[in-house]
C-alpha cells in the first residue's frame, strides 16, 4: 500500500511539473508572437533588403573567384559530407570537423545539404544571420523606451557598420549565426524569460566553442551589473 501511495505521490508531483512546464512553454511562446506582431513591416522590409544585398554580395566575390579553400571549403567539405552521411573528416587536415571549434550548429545546417549540396547556403544563412540581428536589436531599443525613429537609427548603423559588410564578405563562418542569437539572449535575460534565454545560451555554443566565454561574460554582466540573479 505504501508503495502505491508513493508511486501516486510521485505520479501527482509529475503531472504537476508536467502541467507547470507545459504553461510556462505555451506562455513563452505565446509572448514570442506578441513581440513579433510588434515589429513594424518596415523592419521586415530592411530585413530582407539587406539579405538579398549580403547574399549577393557574398555570392559574386564567390563567382570572382576571391574565396578560399580556408575557411569557405573547409566548412563546405564537412557539410556535404555529413549530409551523406559520412564522417566529417576534412581532406585538408585529415580532422573531423568538431575538432575544429565543436560548432555543432554544422549538423543541423547539414540538412541544407540534403535538400540541394551548394557553397551558396552557407551565404544565404550567414546573410540572413547578420540581417536578422535588426529584429532583436530593435526590441532591444523599444524595451529601452526608444522612439520609433531613434530605434531605426540604431538599425541603420548596425547594418552600416562596415564589419557586418566585411565579415560577411569573409567567406563564411560559424560563429556569426550567434550574432544575433546573442542579442535575443540579452533582450530575453532582459525580459526575465528563462526559456528563451536557455535555447540562446545553447544556440550560441552550439556555434563555437571560443563562445562560452562570450556565454560566461554576458553572466558576469547580468550578475554584478544587472543584478538580475534569477530569471523568473
Amino acid at each position: 500500500m505504501s508503495l502505491h501511495l508513493d508511486w501516486f505521490k510521485s505520479g501527482t508531483r509529475y503531472n504537476q511539473i508536467y502541467l507547470y512546464v507545459e504553461t510556462f512553454h505555451e506562455t513563452s511562446l505565446l509572448s514570442f508572437k506578441v513581440e513579433m506582431m510588434k515589429i513594424p513591416r518596415l523592419l521586415w522590409l530592411i530585413f530582407g533588403i539587406s539579405s538579398l544585398v549580403l547574399f549577393f554580395c557574398a555570392s559574386l566575390r564567390h563567382w570572382l573567384f576571391q574565396s578560399n579553400a580556408l575557411d569557405l571549403g573547409w566548412f563546405d567539405q564537412s557539410l556535404y559530407l555529413i549530409s551523406q552521411g559520412k564522417p566529417p573528416i576534412v581532406s585538408f587536415s585529415e580532422d573531423h570537423i568538431l575538432g575544429d571549434h565543436a560548432a555543432f550548429i554544422f549538423y543541423p545546417l547539414a540538412l541544407f545539404y540534403i535538400i540541394y549540396p551548394n557553397v551558396h547556403w552557407l551565404f544565404l544563412v550567414q546573410a540572413v544571420a547578420l540581417s536578422s540581428a535588426i529584429i532583436p536589436l530593435w526590441l532591444l531599443a523599444k524595451q529601452a523606451g526608444l522612439k520609433d525613429n531613434f530605434s531605426l537609427t540604431i538599425v541603420g548603423v548596425y547594418l552600416l557598420y562596415p564589419l557586418i559588410f566585411n565579415v560577411n564578405l569573409f567567406d563564411f563562418h560559424s560563429e556569426v549565426i550567434a550574432l544575433p542569437v546573442i542579442f535575443w539572449a540579452v533582450l530575453a535575460a532582459r525580459a526575465k524569460k528563462f526559456v528563451q534565454f536557455i535555447i540562446a545560451i545553447v544556440l550560441i555554443l552550439s556555434c563555437k566553442a571560443v563562445l562560452s566565454l562570450t556565454v560566461a561574460a554576458m553572466g558576469v554582466w547580468l550578475l554584478f551589473f544587472k543584478k538580475e540573479k534569477s530569471l523568473d
